[in-house]
C-alpha cells in the first residue's frame, strides 16, 4: 500500500513538470539560407563553332610511270624533302633507246631523200623553163621534193616523240614538297597499265589546306550577317591539346551541299614553315563565325540538365525561388548563352541546386561574373548541341589573322596549354 502510494505520486510530479515545460517551450523561427546568385550578363560576344576536318598539301601530285618498264633505280629518301626537278625514279630505257635510235635512222633517211629530190627539182626547173624536158617531169619532180619535205617533218616529230618517250624513264619531282614510301621497289614491273600504276606522292606542305563541312544553316546564317571574310581568328587545336601558332585564312566554300548530311564543303589554309602539319591528320577548327549581339550569359554551373532539359532557378523580388526551362546556345569561356527562359538583370541560382527548391525564400548573396573570359586563361570548354560542338573563343594573345606572320618561331614548347606561340624578333639569330 505504502509502494503504490509512492509511485502515484511520482507520476503526478512528472506531468506537473511536463506541463511546465510545455507551457515555457516557445517556437524559434529559421532565418532564410544563404545561396550565392548572379545576375543574368547581356554582352556582345564572338560567335564560335568548331569543326573536325583533314588535312591536305597545298599540292598533293601523285608519281606515276608514263611508260612500261623496269624499275631500275629509286634515287630519293622515303618521307625525306624533295626539290622540284630532282631525280626520283628510273625505268630501264634500253626498247625505248632503241625506238630512239630506229626514228633517227629514218630521219636521216628521209634528209637524204630530201636532198636528192632538191637536186633533181633545182636541175629540171631551168630546163623546163627552156622548153628542154616536158611539163610533167618538171611536175614529178615538184611532187618528189615536197614528199621528201614531208617525209622530213615527219621523220622529225618521230624522233621527236621517241625522245620523249626515252626522257619519261626518268622521273622527277613536279614540285618542293615531300615524298611519302614508295610503292614499287627496284625489280618491279611499272607503268600505267601494270599492278603498280602510282609509284609514289609528292605534297607541297609550305602551307597546309584543311577541309571540314560546315551545317547548310550555318551558312546561311552567315550569309545573312555579311561577315567578310565570313571566317575569321581561325584556329587549329594540334593532336596535343596546344593550339597551332599560326592562324588560318578562309579560302572558300564547295561548289555544292552534300545531299547526304546537307552540309558544305569549307576552306581554309594554314602556313606551316616548320612542316609541323602533315596531310592526312584529322584537325580541330574552331573559328570566329561574327557577333552574338546581346547575348544573355550565366555561368555554367548556374544551369542543370536533366533528359536534355536545361533549367535554372530564378530569384524574385520576395527572394523566393522558381524553376525556369532555358534554351541554351553556345559556350563562352565559363559562360553559357541562353537563347530563352530568362531576361536582362535576373538573378540566377550560381550553384547549390540540392539545398534549394522552387518556391523556397532565400537570403541571396550576390556574386560577380568575369564578364569577358577570353581576358583570363580559362580552360577551352566544349558542348554538343544540334550535332555541332561548340566552344570558346581561343585566348585574347592568339596571332593576329589578318596575314600570314613572316617570321616563324622557333619552337611550340610552352608551359600554358592555352598560350600561343608569338614569332621571333626580325633580327633573332637562335
Amino acid at each position: 500500500m505504502h509502494n503504490k502510494h509512492t509511485a502515484l505520486c511520482l507520476l503526478a510530479s512528472l506531468c506537473l513538470v511536463s506541463a511546465c515545460k510545455r507551457k515555457d517551450t516557445k517556437p524559434v523561427s529559421q532565418e532564410p539560407p544563404s545561396v550565392p546568385v548572379v545576375e543574368v550578363i547581356q554582352e556582345d560576344i564572338p560567335l564560335q563553332m568548331t569543326f573536325v576536318g583533314q588535312t591536305y598539301g597545298s599540292a598533293d601530285i601523285t608519281i606515276q610511270s608514263r611508260v612500261s618498264g623496269f624499275l631500275t633505280g629509286i634515287h630519293f629518301r622515303e618521307g625525306g624533302p624533295v626539290k622540284k626537278g630532282q631525280l626520283l625514279y628510273t625505268v630501264e630505257p634500253s626498247s625505248l633507246s632503241a625506238q630512239s635510235a630506229e626514228a633517227n635512222a629514218a630521219l636521216v633517211n628521209a634528209r637524204t631523200a630530201l636532198t636528192q629530190a632538191q637536186a633533181n627539182y633545182d636541175r629540171i626547173k631551168p630546163l623546163a623553163e627552156m622548153d628542154a624536158v616536158s611539163q610533167s617531169e618538171l611536175d614529178a619532180a615538184v611532187a618528189q621534193l615536197g614528199s621528201a619535205r614531208a617525209s622530213v617533218r615527219s621523220a622529225e616529230a618521230s624522233l621527236r616523240y621517241a625522245n620523249i618517250q626515252l626522257g619519261y624513264t626518268r622521273i622527277y619531282s613536279p614540285v618542293d614538297g615531300v615524298i611519302g614510301p614508295t610503292n614499287a621497289r627496284i625489280g618491279d614491273f611499272v607503268g600505267l597499265q601494270s599492278e603498280i600504276p602510282v609509284l609514289n606522292t609528292v605534297s607541297q606542305i609550305d602551307s597546309v589546306l584543311v577541309r571540314f563541312y560546315m551545317p547548310y544553316n550555318d551558312y546561311l546564317s552567315i550569309l545573312s550577317r555579311g561577315e567578310n571574310p565570313p571566317l575569321t581568328d581561325i584556329v587549329l587545336t594540334l593532336p596535343n591539346g596546344m593550339p597551332y601558332p599560326y592562324r588560318g585564312r578562309f579560302d572558300f566554300f564547295g561548289r555544292a551541299v552534300t545531299q547526304s548530311s546537307g552540309s558544305i564543303e569549307v576552306q581554309v589554309s594554314f602556313q606551316n614553315p616548320d612542316s609541323v602539319l602533315r596531310p592526312g591528320q584529322f584537325a580541330k577548327i574552331t573559328a570566329n563565325m561574327g557577333t552574338l549581339r546581346g547575348a544573355l550569359l550565366v555561368p555554367q554551373k548556374s544551369v542543370s540538365e536533366l533528359q536534355n532539359l536545361y533549367t535554372v532557378y530564378v530569384v524574385g523580388s520576395d527572394n523566393k525561388l522558381s524553376q525556369k526551362v532555358v534554351e541554351v546556345g553556345p559556350t563562352y569561356g565559363e559562360l553559357w548563352v541562353i537563347t530563352s527562359g530568362i531576361a536582362p538583370g535576373d538573378r540566377v541560382v550560381l550553384e547549390g541546386f540540392h539545398k534549394v527548391r522552387a518556391g523556397m525564400e532565400i537570403t541571396p548573396v550576390m556574386t560577380a561574373v568575369a564578364a569577358f573570359p577570353q581576358n583570363s586563361r580559362t580552360e577551352q570548354r566544349y558542348t554538343e548541341r544540334d550535332g555541332m560542338r561548340y566552344s570558346a573563343p581561343p585566348p585574347a594573345n592568339a596571332r593576329d589573322a589578318a596575314s600570314y606572320p613572316s617570321q616563324p618561331a622557333r619552337s611550340f614548347r610552352s608551359e600554358d596549354p592555352q598560350a600561343v606561340r608569338t614569332p621571333a624578333p626580325a633580327n633573332s639569330h637562335k
